[in-house]
């Protein structure tokens, strides 16, 4: 084990490694009780500061015996993620006060570390926050020394792609040498190699460690280790864009740094993702790594000699059937290994275990945990390369872990100490089972990394940015917050885009026209007041008064003990390029702290609405509601109607449309399950505000579990059952949550609310439905719109072992079954499995009141590694519909077709068709341009040839006063045609030019 303490020579010998267990045993004692662990170790909470989160913690082992330890501390700096490195004792005590690491107006995330000789090296993601530059890796010494490798240097000065994913391995010089993954193209990637000297001077340019392997496929993860003689050894993953199997390489390197010979691929056995590697002291090196499998991964294990060749069989250290991620490997120099990985509840709460290896890389014993803590969550880095641990000389196992150790921090960067284990002993018991009650985590407010002035790439680097079956258009792409919250609202002429980082101007033929970020003092907020901490951004276009309306939330401290304010804007009119009234209004004292969360936004006839999370003194839901017109003149804000309820939070909040009795809220039953929906109504919201509630039965619900992504172990992480998205609609109230595990799945509800609670009548549950897309795939994140005909349109996130994160799309029609959706389409693909693992958080379906029958919606989808992009999409849901919509060909039949527009009452239309699809479809000539969903074809050109057959009835026309009509097609059988082939109608209309085409509908042709 190259950087371990006990094979570099040193002034003197460090204290026996037992001493760190005893030690950190002694410092533990005054920590809260805790259940017996289930093999002897003891926990150290590392970080000192607790108001984030920290995470994705390394270790290294330096020559005087000191461990260095460096963690991702969330929201660090001022909402950016910051990266902080601590050294401690050999006893655990910490050795001077954690720093933080890099420049104040970059962010800094995912950090390594390595110890080589007297030098402590650290390298990290890196990305500025004030140009589009993409994300760097940057190197850094930290043990203090003065020479000019303590300021940080980009590994690669020439790279072009987004750096990250970085490991570090110790040179026998007192240098180090980095390999990370480097965007090579869209949805491509190529892990690069760069060694330095002690100084901090490259030795050489930056080089991949194989050629790229075509347009689609990516490379890493990375993990690289030395062995004391200064060779070296690196493995990484690789997997075609296509989804297939992925494998692992390894290349070899001299102390001189020169290759040993090509990329060699290392026999797994299968499928393959995630490896780290640890070498053994003249005896070559072992891989870990995960196999997936339709549920979880199994951890593998395979032992090679120096020229990479394998020695003896792949072991499987734990099997496939739970969620497991994270998988490492540490070895020791008497040829012992140990692997590590995390093992993951159905809500994807983890535990750090561990298991041992012999000297010819069998698995010994039963597996155990690798914490003293076991309540809560424990998991080590996830699909980074990272072995995050060291075996000390006596075999003591110390593991970098981050979650929740029971000492003060439930979400903190955590040390283990745990015993080593003898054959004789029989490796220590099994993993007892986790005591405590799973659920998924609070929410927690987006983290702010850039915020470029322009998109470095075209599309956000998305290849094929053009629409795929619904007309639509890239976008706000990556503007440096995790997630993004896309939401938006439609006018007249324009669609208004916001999401955490960011707010855009469209046309409707999707050309941007404006766009600006949400704070600071250049920021669309900016003449408000508001700094730069701006976050969950929502907007609507007031159908009642023809103005858009955006609202936000911002903390002035986002690491604590800041102050609340709620934001909004109203445009002057319908066109959101002209004048703005902007508020800023305090919101601290009414809810209780400076922790603002999860704002929410909604209008009606007489008031706006705004609300959101408090957490200070428990939780709470503060509402205000605002007397609209004065907002609408732009005269200074009135005070705020306010209701707050305590212990509760994460309702939600509809846009009303129409005339409502009340102000309804939506509460779901949090961390549990359950078969109630609490209602809220709010009455005269604006002079005396009266609360009153109904419980509502509904189909059992409960938490939502984990997310599964394909090509990683890393999963995506939802939070509870809560209603991101709902609205009111004449009488109805329309939700949508997600709810169940592996894999959770979208529910939604259309819940009429009876004129309740004026009316003394309850609201009762008209229709529910479930998402179920197919075995295993995930629906979640959802929102939810309504259009004036009742039609209703969902957009997703839907996502599996399988199939890469993806931006889905369901829709129904008033008309259709109680509880069904149809017309399921998957509008966006990611191009790789997403850069972190914080999706969503939500996004949003928005109703155009000037072309009735069509519904927007905006979701996210990754083009590219560490980046997203947005989706804007269309669809027009009540212009045409087909009966019957299955014709059997034996007998053939007349397929009729009614056609609702009301938009282009008294205007022609043509009745299209196509045998081949609609995706692609196509587009008019200039200068239409109008896209049309179906592909055109021989079956196209023949109704056109026949419209003026007395055969086709209506199929060419005039719409009636309604914007009404009818079409009859007949068909029969015909040589060639099997059953599994289908026939797609679509109508085009005529307005200033052939503007509009309506929704595809499909007749199959069945036996």
């Amino acid at each position: 084990m190259p950087d371990s303490v006990a094979r570099q020579p040193r002034p003197q010998r460090p204290p026996h490694a037992t001493s760190y267990l005893l030690a950190a045993a002694a410092l533990a004692l005054s920590a809260p009780a805790q259940d017996p662990p289930s093999a002897p170790s003891v926990d150290r909470l590392v970080n000192a500061t607790t108001a984030s989160v920290q995470e994705t913690g390394d270790l290294t082992v330096d020559r005087a015996g000191r461990i260095w330890v460096a963690w991702q501390s969330r929201r660090h700096r001022h909402g950016r993620p910051g990266v902080l490195v601590q050294a401690l004792h050999a006893d655990g005590r910490r050795c001077g006060g954690e720093r933080l690491l890099g420049a104040d107006l970059q962010t800094a995330k995912r950090p390594a570390l390595a110890a080589a000789g007297t030098a402590v090296w650290a390298a990290w993601d890196s990305t500025p926050t004030k140009t589009s530059a993409p994300c760097r890796v940057l190197l850094q010494r930290v043990d203090g020394a003065a020479a000019a490798a303590a300021q940080p240097r980009p590994v690669h000065d020439t790279g072009r792609g987004a750096q990250h994913g970085v490991v570090l391995a110790p040179r026998a010089d007192g240098g180090v040498t980095a390999v990370w993954t480097e965007a090579s193209g869209p949805g491509t990637s190529t892990v690069w190699r760069r060694s330095f000297d002690a100084a901090g001077a490259a030795l050489g340019a930056a080089a991949a460690l194989a050629p790229p392997l075509g347009s689609t496929a990516r490379q890493g993860p990375s993990s690289i280790a030395a062995w004391p003689d200064g060779r070296s050894v690196a493995v990484w993953a690789t997997r075609p864009g296509a989804g297939g199997p992925g494998a692992l390489w390894a290349r070899r390197f001299a102390a001189d740094d020169a290759a040993e010979g090509p990329a060699l691929s290392l026999d797994t056995d299968g499928d393959a993702l995630e490896p780290c590697v640890a070498t053994i002291d003249r005896a070559g090196f072992v891989v870990a790594w995960l196999r997936p499998a339709a549920t979880g991964c199994a951890v593998m294990v395979r032992r090679f000699d120096q020229e990479a060749r394998p020695q003896g069989p792949a072991h499987t250290v734990s099997p496939a059937g739970t969620l497991q991620s994270g998988a490492a490997v540490v070895a020791g120099a008497d040829g012992r290994a140990c692997v590590l990985w995390n093992r993951h509840d159905a809500y994807g709460t983890a535990d750090v275990l561990h298991r041992w290896l012999d000297a010819p890389g069998t698995p010994l014993g039963p597996e155990r945990r690798a914490t003293h803590a076991h309540r809560g969550s424990q998991a080590r880095p996830i699909a980074s390369g990272k072995r995050a641990a060291r075996l000390c000389p006596d075999g003591t196992l110390v593991a970098a872990w981050s979650g929740d150790g029971g000492l003060g921090d439930a979400q903190g960067a955590h040390l283990a100490w745990t015993a080593p284990a003898t054959p004789s002993e029989g490796i220590g018991p099994a993993r007892s089972e986790r005591t405590s009650t799973a659920a998924p985590a609070p929410h927690d407010p987006p983290v702010r990394t850039r915020v470029p002035r322009v998109a470095a790439q075209p599309f956000g680097g998305d290849p094929n940015p053009e629409p795929r079956g619904d007309f639509g258009f890239v976008g706000i792409v990556n503007t440096g917050w995790d997630p993004p919250d896309p939401h938006l609202a439609v006018g007249p002429n324009h669609v208004v885009q916001v999401c955490n980082g960011g707010i855009a101007f469209f046309g409707k033929d999707g050309t941007r026209l404006r766009q600006q970020v949400l704070g600071g003092g250049n920021g669309f907020f900016g003449p408000a007041g508001a700094s730069d901490f701006v976050f969950d951004p929502e907007v609507v276009f007031d159908p009642h008064d023809q103005r858009f309306i955006v609202a936000a939330a911002e903390d002035t401290d986002p690491l604590g003990g800041g102050e609340s304010w709620f934001l909004l804007a109203v445009s002057d009119d319908a066109d959101p390029r002209g004048r703005w009234h902007r508020y800023r209004l305090a919101a601290t004292a009414l809810g209780g702290g400076g922790d603002i969360d999860s704002p929410n936004l909604a209008s009606d006839a007489r008031a706006i609405y705004l609300a959101a999370d408090f957490f200070t003194g428990g939780d709470k839901y503060l509402v205000y509601a605002l007397d609209k017109a004065p907002l609408l003149a732009g005269s200074p804000a009135p005070t705020p109607q306010s209701v707050r309820i305590d212990g509760a939070q994460s309702f939600g909040l509809p846009m009303i449309y129409g005339s409502a009795p009340a102000l309804y809220m939506l509460q779901h039953d949090e961390n549990r399950r359950s078969d109630r929906l609490r209602l809220h109504a709010i009455v005269d919201p604006l002079t005396t505000p009266v609360r009153t509630t109904f419980d509502l039965t509904v189909p059992s619900y409960e938490p939502p579990g984990a997310v599964q992504q394909h090509g990683t172990s890393a999963l995506v992480q939802i939070f509870e059952a809560r209603f991101w998205s709902c609205v009111w609609r004449d009488g109805s109230l329309w939700a949508v949550h997600h709810q169940g595990i592996l894999p959770p799945r979208l529910r939604w509800y259309e819940i009429h609310t009876n004129g309740w609670p004026a009316s003394g009548a309850t609201p009762t549950l008209a229709q529910t439905g479930e998402l179920d897309e197919g075995p295993g795939i995930a629906t979640f994140c959802g929102a939810i719109g309504v259009d004036e005909n009742g039609d209703a349109l969902i957009t997703y996130a839907r996502s599996s072992t399988t199939e890469p994160l993806a931006i889905g799309r369901v829709s129904r029609r008033a008309l259709d079954p109680p509880g069904v959706m149809t017309d399921h389409a998957v509008v966006r693909v990611s191009a790789g499995p997403a850069g972190g693992v914080r999706w969503g958080d939500y996004g949003q379906v928005a109703w155009d009141p000037y072309d009735p029958c069509t519904l927007w919606y905006a979701h996210e989808y990754a083009p590219g590694a560490s980046t997203w992009n947005t989706w804007i999409g269309r669809q027009r849901l009540c212009q045409l519909a087909a009966d019957p919509r299955r014709l059997p060909l034996a007998q053939g039949g007349t397929i009729d077709l009614r056609l609702r527009v009301p938009a282009k009452a008294g205007r022609p239309y043509v009745v299209l068709g196509s045998i081949s699809g609609t995706v692609p479809g196509f587009a008019l000539p200039l200068p239409s341009r109008l896209h049309i969903p179906l592909n055109p074809d021989l079956f196209t050109e023949s109704l056109l040839a026949a419209l003026a057959s007395p055969a086709l009835v209506g199929v060419a026309g005039v719409l009636d006063a309604a914007g009404e009509a009818r079409a009859s097609v007949p068909f029969r059988a015909r040589p060639g045609l099997t059953t599994g082939v289908s026939l797609y109608f679509a109508s085009i209309h005529l307005g200033t030019g052939w503007d509009f085409a309506s929704n595809p509908v499909e007749v199959q042709l069945t036996p």
